[in-house]
């Protein structure tokens, strides 16, 4: 039960932390799925500072046609907001 417990606050703080990173109320909050990975295949606009991580991201949040993705190995490595095409599910 305890076990049960941290994990549901870890992802309930997970989860807010996450919130608070979309770029405003327009966007659309999605719960992590981190079975589902992306990876990034256009690094321009300024995300070329990603580069350097492991190509495998988390979506969480959704905006006409960009998301919002976390680094799945680096969790506290956020893209505010790139556009769709430019990844690729994997």
């Amino acid at each position: 039960m305890k076990v049960l417990c941290v994990l549901y606050y870890y992802k309930t703080d997970k989860t807010m932390l996450l919130q608070s990173k979309l770029q405003s109320n327009e966007w659309t909050f999605v719960p992590p799925n981190e079975s589902q990975v992306f990876m990034i295949n256009v690094f321009d606009d300024g995300k070329d500072q990603f580069e350097q991580y492991d190509n495998e991201w988390v979506l969480f949040g959704t905006w006409l046609g960009k998301i919002a993705l976390y680094n799945k190995n680096e969790s506290s490595v956020i893209v505010q907001s790139i556009s769709k095409w430019k990844t690729i599910k994997l």
